[in-house]
């Protein structure tokens, strides 16, 4: 008998990926622009490096590349492009053929961001970008010609130049922050008039203006001068919630409405500490008749109501913020009253209610999104729960048919408790009703540690309540956001349709019980839908075990009713 034939085993070649295998992956745009999004995803510091070697590699895929690359404006690439481009680090003067590789870069260019990456390398950038601009003018050559989107901070003398020389006549997106040296004081109105001109002259296509920053000498002259230099602006934002303004409110819309174009107006001011604001006895007339969003955050309620009224046009977002802790009147030393007459107890509701009123009466029909924030004028000051704010004032809000995205915000204070907001299952009811196009919902009040006196009173907002006419009325929900919710009430029967549209759902305080029957609503009504809580230890999260429930069950536990509790699947361990 013969023998038999050993076959030999051989590795096969085709798992391994050849030099042509790999050369066609770099032949696909699909493959390659994964790539650069993972890059673009890193938070290394060296991403924006790869990305631009990567760019350098191949020919082909340069123009594409760029396109990545400066994408995201915060990338830090002109600080390296600027150490490319010089002979040494201590000459600014272009090498031989760095012209020619700048203005290869320069034609990708749309969006510019040198704020932070001046912050991280201030002692090389300000003088090479600075330079670049200088020499791109001396050999008219123009730079960026296709820029369209420019974030640039001014703090120096230099910077102001630097500034003036980057503007562009594609240039629709300007966001500059003004940090003012002292030593700049007698040259800040001359660099200022300067960038006014520039802008007047140079970009006839700006139409987005945002200033987040001021310095505190900072005038209502200057103001009106840089809106009469940007009058083709359609989208204004002067302050932050970060960083307000010291101008007056009512000068601020009042010098906006020099925009005859305006859509979208946003502004944040804080007057100082040392202005009376007292409130004018007739309001005066403004009118904004192209405003599509305004976005208010103020610290008393005068300038909104004049804002408010003064909208004539269908808007489709209003976002009103009223800090009244930060009024001058209630601001004080290390927290206490300053030496001013103290203020009128049990006013706080009027002005929600004068507030609300003047949404409610806006001639918006179509109206999306609409998020009001309050903070109690005694907010740091008070050891003792405030008078309850009736959620019923909020009830004219319910003539917006389309909203979409409602976020109501209370600051009451660290002694706020559930009975701090007087709403109950029967505000949710109707909300549910009046809004059948809602996806984002936020109710919050609760800023403090305390529980309040919820079972002597178990049937305010409970969660079957609250949570199935949800459900059940605004089946697009995405979000929903609740201070408090007691789940000590059982949940009737049946259960609504169950939804996936839900992502997400958070309550931050509340009393639990019986948490198997909460888990299978939840996962019933919204099987898709994270639940989350606010981690706080005088409340001893209550939520965490439905919570931890949820996340046994959707990955493989099962509920045995014999013991009546969560086991886990036997190939699946959950810590």
């Amino acid at each position: 008998m013969p023998p038999k034939k050993r076959t030999r085993i051989t590795k096969s070649t085709e798992s391994i990926p050849s030099l042509a295998t790999m050369h066609r992956f770099w032949e696909i745009e699909e493959l390659i622009s994964l790539v650069y999004e993972e890059l673009d995803m890193c938070d290394r510091d060296d991403s924006s490096a790869d990305m631009l070697s990567l760019v350098l590699t191949r020919k082909k895929n340069f123009a594409s590349g760029l396109a990545h690359i400066w994408r995201r404006p915060a990338l830090p690439q002109l600080v390296r492009l600027c150490h490319h481009l010089v002979d040494a680090a201590t000459s600014p003067i272009l090498a031989k053929g760095g012209w020619d590789r700048l203005l290869l870069y320069s034609r990708h260019i749309r969006i510019l961001n040198t704020s932070r990456t001046l912050a991280r390398h201030r002692g090389v950038t300000y003088y090479h970008f600075h330079d670049v601009l200088i020499q791109a003018g001396q050999r008219h050559v123009d730079l960026f010609p296709m820029l369209q989107q420019l974030t640039f901070d001014v703090d120096s003398e230099i910077s102001f130049a630097t500034l003036s020389a980057a503007l562009r006549i594609t240039l629709r997106t300007l966001c500059v922050q003004f940090y003012p040296a002292p030593s700049m004081a007698s040259v800040w109105d001359e660099g200022f008039m300067l960038l006014c001109s520039g802008l007047k002259y140079k970009c006839p296509r700006l139409v987005r203006l945002e200033v987040p920053i001021l310095p505190p000498h900072a005038d209502a002259v200057l103001l009106r001068t840089l809106v009469e230099a940007t009058s083709n602006v359609r989208c204004f934002s002067l302050g932050s919630r970060h960083s307000a303004i010291m101008i007056k409110p009512m000068q601020i819309l009042e010098i906006s409405t020099m925009y005859p174009a305006l859509e979208d107006l946003s502004v944040w001011s804080v007057p100082a500490s040392g202005d009376k604001q007292q409130e004018p006895c007739t309001l005066p007339v403004m009118s904004f008749p192209c405003l599509r969003r305004v976005a208010i955050g103020l610290s008393e309620k005068t300038a909104a109501l004049v804002a408010l009224r003064a909208c004539t046009s269908s808007l489709q977002e209003v976002i009103i913020n009223i800090d009244c802790s930060c009024h001058p009147r209630f601001r004080g030393t290390h927290g206490s009253l300053a030496s001013q007459p103290p203020p009128v107890p049990n006013t706080f509701s009027q002005v929600l209610s004068e507030i609300v009123r003047a949404i409610s009466a806006l001639p918006c029909p179509d109206l999306l999104s609409l998020t009001i924030t309050f903070s109690h004028p005694e907010v740091n000051l008070v050891l003792q729960p405030l008078e309850p704010v009736p959620y019923c004032i909020f009830h004219p809000l319910t003539r917006f048919s389309k909203l979409q995205t409602f976020k109501l915000s209370l600051n009451l204070g660290p002694t706020a408790d559930n009975r701090s907001l007087d709403i109950t299952d029967e505000d949710m009811v109707l909300l549910a009703a009046a809004w059948p196009e809602l996806r984002h919902l936020g109710v919050t009040w609760v800023q403090g540690s305390h529980e309040g006196s919820g079972i002597l009173n178990p049937n305010r907002l409970t969660f079957g309540g609250t949570l199935a006419p949800l459900a059940q009325g605004c089946p697009k929900l995405e979000t929903i956001h609740i201070s408090f919710l007691n789940a000590m009430p059982p949940i009737p029967i049946p259960y609504p349709r169950p939804c996936a549209n839900l992502k997400e759902i958070r309550v931050d305080k509340g009393r639990l019980w019986d948490v198997l029957e909460k888990g299978r609503f939840l996962l019933a009504v919204w099987p898709n839908a994270d639940f989350g809580w606010e981690p706080d230890e005088g409340d001893l999260e209550v939520w965490k075990p439905l919570g931890k429930m949820l996340e046994r069950l959707r990955n493989g536990g099962r509920l045995t009713r014999a013991v009546m509790r969560v086991e886990f699947p036997r190939t699946l361990y959950i810590h």
